[in-house]
Parts: C-alpha cells; structure tokens; sequence
C-alpha cells in the first residue's frame, strides 16, 4: 500500500439557507451571499415558495444549495398563489359602503366595500397576488369592521332602531 497520497474530495454540493422578506418571495430580489470567503449574488426568483431550493453552479468549487424560507409578513398571509389579509374599515364605510386603500405587493389599489358589508366578508382583488406562469394569484381581504371608541347616544339609538330583527334572533341557546 505504499506511499500513495491521499485527498479528501470536495462535496458536490454545498447546502445553505435564507431567509427573506415575505415581498422579496413574492417580486423576487438578489441575494449576496458569503460562501467560501467568496461572495456570490444569487437571482431569487418572484414567487417563491417557502422552504424551496436554489441550485447555483459555481467555477472550481461545489454548487451551492440554498433553502429559501419566507420572512412572516405581519398583515399578510400566502397561502399558494394568493394572499390573505384583513382591511379595517369603520361602521360607517360598512354600512354606507365606500372606497377605501387597500395595500397590495404590487402597490396600492381602491377597493369598494358595498353598502352594508358585514364583518368577516371576504373581498377578492384579482390579479394582485403572487406572479405564476399564467398570470398572477388574486389578494383576498377580509373585512373587520373598527366601531370608534365613542359614539353620540343619539346616533347609536339611530343606528339600533335601523335593525329589522335582533340579529341573534336565529341562534340556538343551547349548544
């Protein structure tokens, strides 16, 4: 067995993880990453899921492997190609109906609340979720309406006799 040297080989791959902001997964961004003493910049692509794999090819040295995770976004939600939030608004825009704000990943829209939303209804803004092969996901807003910290008695009693039934009229008092 004489003499012969012997070299430990180098891995094929080399694994790593990310993590970046839930808009950076859903637009996509660029990365620079330190690996080996090198530092490599690295395209995430728009709408990538968590815990999905990068493979970059790299000269003279293994590939690298990066798992990317998604940083929990707040006041939003991903759930496949859609995400999920809630938009307050108050009593008034609820019962009147209005147009209000409503923040997307892809910018700022106007979303109209028909005249007597309820609290709990979902709106679907169409398009405005994350980028997919045939166009984009939708953004799925629901509804919390805000009532003010205080409120004339008068315009309360207005608001009560406005009710044509109790609205617990139809619930069972026994579980």
């Amino acid at each position: 067995f004489g003499g012969g040297g012997f070299q430990a080989s180098q891995p094929e791959v080399v694994e790593a993880e990310a993590t970046i902001d839930f808009r950076d997964a859903i637009l996509g961004t660029t990365l620079a990453l330190g690996a080996g003493g090198d530092t490599i910049k690295v395209k995430i692509p728009e709408g990538i899921g968590e815990g999905q794999k990068i493979r970059v090819a790299r000269r003279g040295a293994p590939a690298l492997q990066i798992t990317v995770h998604d940083r929990p976004h707040p006041n939003c939600e991903r759930k496949g190609d859609d995400s999920h939030g809630e938009r307050p608004v108050t009593s008034g825009e609820a019962i009147r109906g209005a147009e209000v704000d409503a923040p997307t990943i892809h910018g700022p829209v106007r979303m109209r609340i028909p005249p007597g939303t309820q609290a709990g209804r979902t709106m679907r803004l169409t398009g405005k979720g994350v980028k997919r092969k045939n166009g984009c996901g939708d953004q799925y807003c629901r509804i919390q309406i805000v009532a003010p910290p205080a409120a004339p008695a008068d315009a309360l009693d207005q608001i009560e006799a406005a009710y044509a039934e109790n609205p617990r009229a139809n619930l069972r008092t026994e579980l």
